[in-house]
């Protein structure tokens, strides 16, 4: 198993190096690739016009991160996970809770983004920042990104609308999207128990400030 982080922008905070060597003594057979943004400007230079245009746009970090993020899994499969993360167990019994790679191709997050109406059910937004995918599955979902370029939008609403969401270029409305509308085989962890400054899994900055409502 591969894992992956990505840095694209300048060096490595030395407090996320901390993460990576947490990350290693959990995962010592692990194969580990640190993506620095000449090795992901490399690789994508081999990848369609379309992919190289989401990635090379200097505008959006956030767009330049997640193309790299879904691209380096369709050609290596793995796993994804975001620098600011502190593990506490090893990946393969994430993999066994969560009947990877046996039952499901994907392992990923639900988030604390609001909940969207998908084909008329009120369904969890994913999201990215720990992904396990087989290698190969993200060719799908690039090329559902381009199935729903310019088509009408009536199936995928918030709540309280009766507006289709506009979807992103690439990232977590996407993923949401093509799970369930593709019927991916997918295992969903919810990051707030798993995720947060008591998770299971581990411990995630970003989302440290959860809140019990």
């Amino acid at each position: 198993m591969i894992v992956h982080y990505i840095w694209i922008v300048g060096e490595i905070p030395h407090k996320y190096k901390k993460n990576i060597d947490i990350c290693y003594k959990l995962n010592p057979k692990h194969h580990y690739m640190i993506w620095l943004e000449r090795d992901v400007d490399r690789m994508m230079k081999n990848e369609p016009s379309e992919i190289q245009e989401l990635y090379f746009n200097p505008k959006n970090l956030i767009n330049k991160y997640n193309t790299a993020k879904y691209t380096i899994l369709k050609n290596y499969g793995g796993v994804y996970t975001d620098l600011d993360i502190e593990w506490k167990i090893p990946f393969n019994r994430i993999e066994q809770e969560n009947g990877f790679p046996i039952y499901v191709d994907l392992v990923t997050t639900h988030s604390a983004y609001p909940e969207f109406m998908i084909k008329g059910q009120l369904m969890k937004v994913l999201d990215d920042p720990f992904m396990i995918a087989k290698q190969g599955i993200f060719q799908d979902c690039l090329e559902y990104r381009k199935e729903r370029i310019g088509k009408e939008r009536t199936d995928v609403t918030k709540p309280d609308s009766i507006l289709p969401h506009e979807i992103e270029p690439i990232g977590p409305f996407l993923l949401t999207e093509w799970v369930y509308n593709k019927n991916i085989k997918a295992s969903i962890i919810n990051q707030k128990g798993y995720l947060d400054w008591s998770g299971h899994y581990g411990i995630h900055e970003q989302f440290g400030n959860w809140k019990e409502d």
